[in-house]
């Protein structure tokens, strides 16, 4: 039976998505981005899998899943994107779209592209 992992995240997610992984690469994705709503603050935040080198008995991943990063989202977050393995775009209640860009050396999101309408 497949297991499912939960975590408490003090945060109502109104949606996850998978970072591409590079073309040509063999390894499962890693990473992923969730968005809140219904918050007094929203944010967009970054998780990582964790040691993809630890594999349990049937080849599913060992450990919890770990926060990388995270920036303030204006607004609920009504859809998430990966334009590329560094940005993220983000969709708002309030009608705007932003971009995100992630800086993995340091492990911080910034905006790269202010509320567009």
């Amino acid at each position: 039976m497949e297991e499912i992992y939960a975590k408490f995240v003090s945060q109502k997610i109104s949606k996850t998505r998978w970072r591409p992984v590079p073309s040509g690469s063999l390894q499962p994705a890693e990473t992923f981005a969730t968005g809140s709503w219904d918050n007094e603050e929203n944010r967009v935040l970054l998780w990582s899998t964790g040691d993809l080198g630890n594999l349990d008995s049937d080849g599913g991943f060992e450990g919890d899943h770990q926060l990388l990063c995270g920036i303030r989202h204006h607004g609920d977050v009504m859809d998430l994107q990966f334009f590329d393995q560094e940005r993220i775009v983000a969709a708002s209640s309030t009608g705007c779209v932003t971009v995100f860009l992630h800086h993995p050396n340091n492990q911080t999101m910034q905006i790269a592209a202010p509320c567009m309408l």
